[in-house]
């Protein structure tokens, strides 16, 4: 079987769960309370940073030719695209930097951005690229998904849009045949190792859903910690 085709069969659970959560129906309902999207937006800023820079130090990183390819073409998507769309959302709901120095990153957005940067330590560059592969495959899945039965909302709407692109689905497939590859050329502990790195991915995106959805900081994690030992 090929990595892909593995992959998302041991993560099928954590990949539903984005579904089904409360922020993706209610999004697509249109009733989603708009504070919950806006505190989205400022956490989604701070990981797509990280997540811009993580392609091009990846790209730096790989010596192979076809990797480099679509991660330096994938940062500058990411910077022409969805950054740009998401510098429209703070604008029209009146963000700004104040704003966003009274949210730091919240808890599941820092060890998700965690979570893949720990890849860039091992040898093997396909374990930190299967890392990389979720969050783009995931939101097109649930952009489209979404978008049979468009949101009233029309902020709402232009988020679901955002993933619903031609270019987007053709960088997935070209991200897959090469992940595909990449996980044949591996050993059998490598090759553990991108599927764990995936598996993670999915799950911290199904968290982060929550993460928005509860106005997640380190306060509140700490308090949810202390009424787990009651």
């Amino acid at each position: 079987m090929e990595f892909t085709d593995i992959a998302m069969e041991i993560s099928r659970e954590s990949w539903q769960a984005s579904f089904r959560h409360p922020f993706v129906l209610q999004l697509q309902k249109g009733n989603l309370d708009p504070s919950i999207f806006r505190y989205y937006l400022i956490q989604d800023a701070y990981y797509l940073n990280a997540f811009s820079k993580a392609y091009d130090i990846l790209a730096e990183k790989t010596s192979n030719p076809e990797m480099k390819r679509l991660l330096k073409q994938n940062a500058q998507s990411l910077v022409e695209g969805e950054l740009f769309i998401r510098q429209q959302f703070f604008k029209e709901l009146k963000i700004n930097d104040e704003e966003m120095e009274r949210q730091p990153i919240a808890p599941t957005c820092y060890h998700y951005v965690s979570h893949i940067y720990r890849q860039f330590e091992e040898a093997n560059l396909a374990i930190a690229f299967a890392s990389l592969l979720p969050c783009p495959w995931l939101y097109h899945d649930i952009g489209k998904s979404l978008n049979l039965k468009p949101s009233p909302n029309p902020l709402y709407q232009q988020w679901i849009e955002t993933y619903i692109t031609d270019e987007l689905e053709q960088q997935i497939r070209e991200e897959g045949v090469l992940v595909n590859q990449l996980y044949r050329e591996s050993d059998e502990t490598d090759k553990k190792k991108m599927l764990d790195a995936f598996h993670i991915s999915v799950h911290m995106e199904a968290k982060f859903w929550e993460m928005a959805y509860q106005h997640q900081t380190w306060k509140s994690d700490l308090q949810s910690l202390e009424k787990g030992e009651e």
